[in-house]
């Protein structure tokens, strides 16, 4: 009966660590959303604050992604029960299975969603520089001539 009983603890601890990554990606999701707004303004100081914001995001992220990976260690599950069901309900039970695999689909939404973000971030980064670096080539007619004279 004491497994039993530890196991339900486990599944509520897995379950509310798992709504709280979920609400941290939630929150990654409008930080690289306001990533996207800055790069696409070629705003550079508003990218530097908002980067830090992100930096600051993903190590709560890690650490609660630390304490999950503990409690799916503690149940035995594997990242790859957590996506099919059948297993799941293999290695929880019925009952546990269903209410977890539904906060485990909410999460893996969020999770996906930061994902796309965090690609799209990335290609608009790619073409800011590629502008960037036409702009430099025009204005020093392909190298020959200088941006800033020795003067200063």
């Amino acid at each position: 009966m004491e497994m039993v009983e530890d196991k339900r603890r486990y599944v509520a601890q897995l379950a509310e660590i798992t709504i709280l990554e979920t609400v941290e990606f939630e929150k990654m999701a409008r930080i690289l959303e306001d990533k996207q707004a800055a790069v696409a303004r070629l705003d550079t100081i508003a990218v530097e604050g908002i980067v830090t914001a992100e930096l600051s995001e993903l190590n709560r992220i890690r650490e609660i992604e630390r304490k999950r990976a503990a409690i799916l260690g503690s149940l035995s599950v594997i990242g790859r029960d957590l996506n099919n069901y059948a297993s799941l309900e293999g290695k929880l039970g019925s009952h546990d299975a269903k209410e977890y695999f539904k906060i485990h689909q909410q999460f893996k939404k969020s999770f996906d969603h930061v994902l796309r973000l965090n690609e799209l971030c990335r290609i608009l980064l790619i073409h800011s520089l590629i502008f960037i670096r036409q702009n430099i080539r025009i204005l020093t007619d392909d190298g020959r001539r200088k941006l800033v004279d020795g003067k200063a």
